[in-house]
């Protein structure tokens, strides 16, 4: 009986080596991996990839290498963020890697446990890109190919884009951020996340989503990557926000940083291509938007606090749309315009007409609004919103058809310092500055809107602020007798 006994014991005992062996070759092995990763980057990639900084806006010019050094930021964060098996026990010894470069050595230094594992909660690693498709072919695929068959892997979900890893390690997601606007990001308690081409993610996403998602995991890290779309696009602005933070660090390259790239290829792109192209592409210069139509626009048209003011008009515009209805209130006060609120349904879901209009009483109760124009091809809303308005003393109306007319007023009040955002529109602001004309098949700009844009506030602003004055005009022009009228002034 003592014999059995003695077998039983020693079985277990050989049982929980073989383990405790296995769990070792497993974290030799994902260590091994993870530090074989940084060694394969290039000089300017390292420099990015060990500075210390929790947050970095990385803006380089094509073919730098964004991509991959993405890539190696995030499996590192999903692989090699915790000490090494023998540290665990002694807390006073942290895992320290040493990296050797062109430039010196850089020293990383990580926290004894990164991700509290909370099963209830486990923490992520999030690839991200503006849309799924994107994803998938920069990231997705490279992953499936690195990791595929990795004894630290313990399954690849094919169809859910995620990755999930032995150990308590944070589970690897791919996703599209512009897809039903980064849902399927809410709700994670990301570690680590890298969104590469930030300039395509839709303005707000960032704050709105990742941040918060990011809040609660200590030693959580966000690396953004993008190539510069023009002055006003939103990355320009978070990459010199991120530079001012304690923790943040921000990153400019050209094209030659990376020396795999041929200079005579670069040569011949300077040679061939707009210099204004060139200078964006592969110098990752900020350039001005091309065929910008709010081209007066400037930072300090958003304002740091929103004065006191009495307004003698409040005027609500009013976009309407099935799926993204708008709307904007400005108000007058002393010959200048304040944007004071805006409002878009951006979830991608048909909007009720009566949510919309719920909205818009708000709006108007909460600004004490005088005027309401909205657009002209729907008389019958115009006619519901007059009977829900006029309570509240609120004269409702058709808004300026002139497309061209009502941007050119709206530009015109920018030119002349006449027109100012309240200090939370940071975002409306970037579309403003992003509203740009349509070009041909060779390149040429057109006197048109460019399809596709996300301009439904801007539509609701000219119809607020643009359709008054361009009736106060006309009145004005019409009182005049014919021999004395002037042309229009701009605006």
């Amino acid at each position: 009986m003592r014999s059995r006994v003695f077998k039983i014991a020693r079985r277990r005992r050989a049982a929980i080596e073989a383990r405790k062996a296995k769990g070792a070759r497993v974290s030799r092995d994902r260590y091994a991996f993870a530090n074989s990763l940084s060694f394969k980057l290039h000089p300017s990639q390292q420099k990015v990839f060990w500075d210390k900084a929790r947050v970095k806006v990385l803006v380089a010019g094509r073919r730098w290498g964004k991509s991959r050094l993405g890539l190696t930021f995030g499996l590192q964060a999903a692989l090699g963020n915790l000490p090494e098996p023998s540290y665990r026990s002694r807390q006073e010894e942290p895992y320290i890697r040493l990296v050797p470069n062109g430039e010196g050595v850089y020293e990383r230094q990580w926290p004894a446990i990164a991700y509290p594992h909370d099963l209830a909660s486990p923490p992520v690693v999030v690839f991200a890109m503006p849309t799924l498709v994107q994803c998938k072919k920069i990231f997705w695929k490279p992953l499936v190919n690195l990791l595929e068959g990795q004894p630290f892997v313990e399954s690849i979900n094919r169809s859910d884009h995620t990755i999930k890893l032995k150990g308590g390690l944070p589970e690897i997601i791919c996703i599209g951020l512009n897809d039903q606007d980064g849902d399927r990001a809410r709700g994670l308690r990301i570690a680590a996340c890298v969104i590469d081409e930030f300039q395509d993610v839709k303005p707000g996403i960032l704050d709105e989503v990742i941040r918060p998602a990011m809040a609660d995991t200590p030693n959580s890290e966000l690396l953004l990557t993008g190539t510069p779309k023009g002055k006003v696009n939103h990355l320009c602005r978070v990459d010199r926000e991120t530079a001012e933070l304690d923790d943040g660090a921000s990153f400019h390259f050209e094209t030659l940083d990376n020396p795999h790239i041929d200079p005579a290829e670069v040569a011949r792109a300077e040679a061939t291509q707009d210099p204004r192209i060139f200078r964006q592409e592969f110098k990752a210069s900020y350039e001005d938007f091309p065929g910008q139509i709010m081209d007066a626009l400037a930072d300090h048209h958003l304002l740091l606090a929103l004065p006191e003011l009495t307004f003698d008009l409040v005027s609500l515009g009013v976009d309407w749309g099935d799926v993204n209805p708008a709307l904007a209130i400005a108000g007058r006060a002393d010959g200048n315009w304040y944007v004071l609120d805006t409002w878009h349904s951006s979830t991608g879901l048909a909007v009720l007409p009566e949510d919309h209009l719920e909205r818009g009483l708000a709006m108007a109760e909460k600004w004490s609004a005088t005027h309401c124009y909205c657009g002209h091809d729907r008389p019958t809303n115009i006619q519901i919103w007059r009977n829900a308005l006029k309570p509240l003393g609120v004269k409702v109306g058709k808004g300026i058809m002139d497309i061209s007319r009502r941007n050119s007023i709206i530009n015109g009040l920018l030119f002349h310092d006449r027109l100012w955002l309240a200090p939370h529109l940071s975002d409306f602001k970037d579309k403003l500055g992003s509203y740009h004309r349509r070009t041909d098949k060779n390149g040429a700009i057109l006197d048109e809107v460019a399809p596709g844009q996300d301009d439904h506030e801007i539509d609701a602003l000219c119809y607020s602020a643009a359709t008054v004055i361009h009736r106060e005009e006309t009145m004005q022009r019409a009182a005049q007798p014919q021999a004395s009228r002037v042309a229009r002034r701009p605006y």
